[in-house]
């Protein structure tokens, strides 16, 4: 079963939090269809804009209160994003609220990605990229892997699929090192996806990175009821 469904997403209140923390009762749907589109949108601008080509961007995660919407994105390289005297943020800001109509407050914080290396997202980004970049996707994987395990990871592995080398048929290669327990839900597993678009189609790169494992629950005496309710 571990190798089948999101790393990630097995190991939520075991050593993993979910991406967006609220509560809501009649407002759900409205909520959760929003929080997806805010998401894919930000992506998006990220990865398309030339202003932010080397940026490598790890998650968003949402939190939601009364009349607030607060949003922490974790990137690599924060002034880039943030802008001359936050300038990018407030624009940002405004796209959100007249795209999608969002009448609560918007904070947005961002935080840097301390470990690079061993952030499987920012990888998976960083190997698309290279990819994209017309670099040989072995090599791209392997140094990758270099980086992950000296920077301190217990395992790595890398997927690529697609039409490697520009190969008539489309396949997928592994790449691995060290230890990558899937099956084991106390280890600290990280996965992360990103799809480049090459002249070929696209490559999908996928990676999982261990970094250890967690024998106690740190959300064991957690309150997951949530912090917002909605209106009747």
């Amino acid at each position: 079963m571990g190798q089948k469904v999101n790393p990630i997403g097995i190991r939520l209140k075991i050593n993993q939090f979910w991406k967006s923390n609220w509560y809501a009762q009649a407002d759900y749907g409205k909520f959760l269809v929003e929080d997806i589109k805010v998401r894919n949108y930000i992506t998006r601008k990220v990865f398309r804009e030339k202003n932010y080509s080397g940026l490598e961007m790890s998650d968003i995660r949402i939190k939601r209160f009364p009349n607030v919407l607060d949003l922490t994105i974790f990137v690599t390289r924060p002034g880039v994003l943030i802008g001359k005297r936050g300038s990018d943020l407030e624009e940002l800001k405004a796209q959100l609220r007249k795209k999608f109509n969002i009448k609560s407050q918007i904070y947005i914080g961002i935080n840097e990605i301390k470990k690079v290396d061993l952030d499987a997202q920012a990888v998976a980004q960083t190997v698309g990229k290279m990819i994209k970049g017309r670099r040989p996707y072995k090599r791209s994987a392997k140094q990758a892997i270099s980086r992950a395990m000296t920077a301190g990871a217990r395992g790595i592995k890398v997927r690529v699929a697609g039409r490697l080398g520009g190969s008539e048929m489309a396949r997928q290669e592994f790449f691995k090192e060290g230890s990558v327990p899937l099956h084991t839900f106390d280890s600290l597993l990280d996965y992360g996806h990103y799809d480049a678009l090459t002249t070929y189609g696209i490559i999908g790169v996928s990676v999982w990175i261990c970094k250890g494992k967690e024998s106690k629950s740190q959300f064991k005496n957690t309150d997951f009821r949530g912090l917002v309710r909605s209106k009747q």
